[in-house]
Protein backbone atom coordinates (compact mmCIF):
# COMPACT_ATOMS: atom_id res chain seq x y z
CA UNK A 1 0.00 0.00 0.00
CA UNK A 2 1.13 3.42 -0.75
CA UNK A 3 0.75 6.36 1.13
CA UNK A 4 0.23 9.44 -0.99
CA UNK A 5 1.47 12.49 0.23
CA UNK A 6 -0.50 15.56 1.85
CA UNK A 7 -1.17 18.50 -0.12
CA UNK A 8 -0.30 21.56 1.66
CA UNK A 9 -2.66 24.56 0.93
CA UNK A 10 -1.67 27.87 1.20
CA UNK A 11 -3.58 31.20 2.23
CA UNK A 12 -4.14 32.35 -1.44
CA UNK A 13 -5.60 28.85 -2.45
CA UNK A 14 -8.32 28.97 0.20
CA UNK A 15 -8.94 32.85 -0.53
CA UNK A 16 -9.72 31.68 -4.05
CA UNK A 17 -11.98 28.93 -3.24
CA UNK A 18 -14.01 30.52 -0.93
CA UNK A 19 -14.22 33.71 -3.88
CA UNK A 20 -15.16 31.33 -6.21
CA UNK A 21 -18.10 30.00 -4.18
CA UNK A 22 -19.18 33.36 -2.62
CA UNK A 23 -20.83 34.15 -6.03
CA UNK A 24 -19.76 37.47 -7.43
CA UNK A 25 -17.16 40.18 -7.30
CA UNK A 26 -19.76 42.82 -5.52
CA UNK A 27 -19.89 42.05 -1.56
CA UNK A 28 -23.65 41.95 -0.89
CA UNK A 29 -25.93 40.85 1.38
CA UNK A 30 -28.82 38.97 -0.29
CA UNK A 31 -30.80 37.35 2.05
CA UNK A 32 -32.94 34.52 2.02
CA UNK A 33 -34.63 32.68 -1.33
CA UNK A 34 -37.97 32.42 0.39
CA UNK A 35 -39.00 34.31 2.62
CA UNK A 36 -40.71 32.71 6.02
CA UNK A 37 -43.02 34.87 8.69
CA UNK A 38 -46.18 36.60 8.55
CA UNK A 39 -48.02 35.34 5.12
CA UNK A 40 -50.90 32.93 4.55
CA UNK A 41 -50.30 31.32 7.71
CA UNK A 42 -51.34 34.63 10.31
CA UNK A 43 -54.62 35.39 7.96
CA UNK A 44 -55.91 31.41 8.46
CA UNK A 45 -55.06 31.11 12.59
CA UNK A 46 -56.77 34.04 12.98
CA UNK A 47 -60.09 32.72 11.01
CA UNK A 48 -58.98 29.18 12.76
CA UNK A 49 -59.26 31.28 16.32
CA UNK A 50 -63.01 32.93 15.47
CA UNK A 51 -64.05 29.39 14.41
CA UNK A 52 -62.56 27.24 17.34
CA UNK A 53 -65.16 28.02 19.18
CA UNK A 54 -68.19 26.90 17.03
CA UNK A 55 -66.63 24.23 15.83
CA UNK A 56 -65.99 22.93 19.36
CA UNK A 57 -69.41 24.02 20.83
CA UNK A 58 -70.85 22.12 17.11
CA UNK A 59 -69.11 19.05 18.22
CA UNK A 60 -69.92 18.92 22.22
CA UNK A 61 -73.67 18.77 21.19
CA UNK A 62 -72.96 16.41 18.04
CA UNK A 63 -71.63 14.23 20.81
CA UNK A 64 -74.45 14.65 22.68
CA UNK A 65 -77.17 14.06 20.38
CA UNK A 66 -74.85 10.91 19.21
CA UNK A 67 -75.30 9.72 22.58
CA UNK A 68 -78.55 10.06 23.24
CA UNK A 69 -79.70 8.53 20.00
CA UNK A 70 -77.69 5.60 20.64
CA UNK A 71 -79.58 5.08 23.94
CA UNK A 72 -83.19 5.98 22.26
CA UNK A 73 -82.55 2.73 19.58
CA UNK A 74 -80.97 0.65 22.45
CA UNK A 75 -84.31 1.35 24.20
CA UNK A 76 -86.27 0.12 20.80
CA UNK A 77 -84.23 -2.47 20.29
CA UNK A 78 -85.31 -3.74 23.82
CA UNK A 79 -88.47 -3.10 23.82
CA UNK A 80 -89.25 -5.38 20.52
CA UNK A 81 -88.47 -3.03 17.27
CA UNK A 82 -86.08 -3.50 14.31
CA UNK A 83 -83.20 -2.69 14.62
CA UNK A 84 -83.62 -1.06 10.60
CA UNK A 85 -87.23 1.31 11.79
CA UNK A 86 -85.49 2.14 15.10
CA UNK A 87 -82.58 3.52 13.30
CA UNK A 88 -85.02 5.22 10.58
CA UNK A 89 -87.06 6.71 13.17
CA UNK A 90 -84.19 7.84 15.37
CA UNK A 91 -81.86 9.76 13.34
CA UNK A 92 -84.69 11.46 11.18
CA UNK A 93 -85.07 12.85 15.61
CA UNK A 94 -81.61 13.58 15.61
CA UNK A 95 -80.98 15.36 12.40
CA UNK A 96 -84.27 17.26 12.86
CA UNK A 97 -82.71 18.63 16.44
CA UNK A 98 -79.64 18.92 15.07
CA UNK A 99 -80.76 21.83 12.16
CA UNK A 100 -83.13 23.63 15.03
CA UNK A 101 -80.58 23.69 17.68
CA UNK A 102 -78.10 25.15 14.75
CA UNK A 103 -80.42 27.65 13.24
CA UNK A 104 -81.47 28.55 16.88
CA UNK A 105 -77.57 29.37 17.37
CA UNK A 106 -77.01 31.30 14.32
CA UNK A 107 -80.51 33.41 14.92
CA UNK A 108 -79.00 34.56 18.47
CA UNK A 109 -77.79 37.97 18.76
CA UNK A 110 -73.93 37.31 20.02
CA UNK A 111 -73.41 39.22 23.51
CA UNK A 112 -70.19 41.58 22.62
CA UNK A 113 -68.25 42.06 25.80
CA UNK A 114 -67.36 45.32 26.79
CA UNK A 115 -63.73 46.30 27.01
CA UNK A 116 -62.06 46.37 30.50
CA UNK A 117 -62.01 49.79 32.21
CA UNK A 118 -58.52 51.24 32.03
CA UNK A 119 -57.49 52.66 35.71
CA UNK A 120 -55.95 56.16 35.47
CA UNK A 121 -53.43 56.38 38.32
CA UNK A 122 -52.42 60.38 39.41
Amino acid sequence: MKLLPLHEVDADSQYKCFYEQSGGSIPVFSGAKYQRGHGIGSILSGVMKMALPVLKKGALTLGKTTLSTGMNIARDKLAGKSLQQSFQDNLKIAGSDLVSRAMNSFSQPRKRQAPPRRRVIL
